[in-house]
């Protein structure tokens, strides 16, 4: 082969129905691991979830989320494996917002049926203690049908049960929490999703403060 052909390739150590490749193949290749990475610093890139319910409409960053899920796959599962990247769901064209339908469908049943689905998790359990705003009052397992029942609801109940959740002993602190913190000391807040004034979201109706933030966060 000439010196200057290189090929290039990427694989995701979680996909499934493959045959682990050979370790006298691998050693016969450079390997660079690349982590799970923010990528709102581009102002396309701040995506948002949004759920309207109640006639109120609620939002979380995007990455919010990730950080919060990512860590209870981590702590479920004992691996990196299974864990969510910044790409792995997306808003349509011209939005800045993943909607319920996209969130419930891709996310949702991905969490449901490839990583908690036979875990032992608290994930996926209602715990009405730790949620507000919610009209939503069950007890036992989170099924995937009660998403498809009531999506934009039952989003919000299983995010803000999430935050709620916890990261060990340290709370998720969103920045909105953090703007009017001039000493910097650590709030004692969990994260929940904030209440939009607009139907519409759009990077405008985010107050500059909380977009600000999140970028030198």
């Amino acid at each position: 082969l000439p010196p200057n052909l290189y090929i290039w390739a990427t694989m995701n150590t979680s996909d499934q129905s493959l045959f682990p490749i050979d370790s006298a193949f691998k050693r016969r290749w450079d390997w660079v691991y690349v982590p799970i990475q923010r990528a709102d610093k581009e102002p396309e890139n701040k995506w948002i979830i949004k759920v309207t319910h109640g006639g109120k409409t609620y939002w979380c960053y995007w990455w919010e989320f990730l950080e919060a899920i990512n860590h209870q796959i981590e702590e479920t599962t004992h691996s990196e494996d299974k864990q969510l990247g910044y790409f792995f769901a997306k808003p349509k064209a011209g939005e800045n917002f993943i909607s319920a339908d996209t969130f419930v469908n891709k996310v949702v049943f991905y969490l449901w049926n490839d990583v908690f689905k036979d875990e032992d998790s608290a994930v996926f359990q209602y715990d009405n203690d730790k949620v507000e705003d919610v009209s939503i009052n069950r007890s036992g397992t989170m099924y995937f049908r009660h998403f498809m029942e009531n999506k934009d609801e039952m989003i919000h109940y299983f995010i803000n049960q999430l935050f709620a959740m916890g990261k060990n002993s340290t709370p998720v602190v969103p920045i909105d929490y953090l703007k009017n913190d001039t000493d910097s000391k650590v709030i004692e807040h969990l994260p929940k999703m904030r209440e939009l004034e607009a139907e519409s979201p759009s990077a405008e109706v985010i107050p500059e403060e909380i977009i600000d933030d999140a970028d030198s966060k």
